[in-house]
């Protein structure tokens, strides 16, 4: 669309172009929002999963027995 833009420099340009190039930055907004939204999302359930992970390996291994004997 930037080439067709380009031809169009010293003639006005068609709607339908104007409309399509409109169209894709909002798009373009649109999506580079929801990926932020989307590793806002995945940086606060890293942690939570880590600490999940961690806990696992924890019970799955014996040492919680061993830990909760000692109290």
């Amino acid at each position: 669309m930037e080439s067709e833009k380009e031809f169009y420099v010293k003639k006005p340009m068609p709607l339908k172009l104007k409309r399509d190039i409109s169209s894709n930055e909002i798009e373009i907004t649109n999506q580079t929002v929801l990926l932020d939204a989307k590793k806002k999302e995945s940086a606060r359930s890293t942690p939570k999963y880590d600490e999940d992970k961690r806990r696992y390996i924890e019970l799955t291994s014996g040492k919680a027995g061993a830990t909760a004997q000692k109290k």
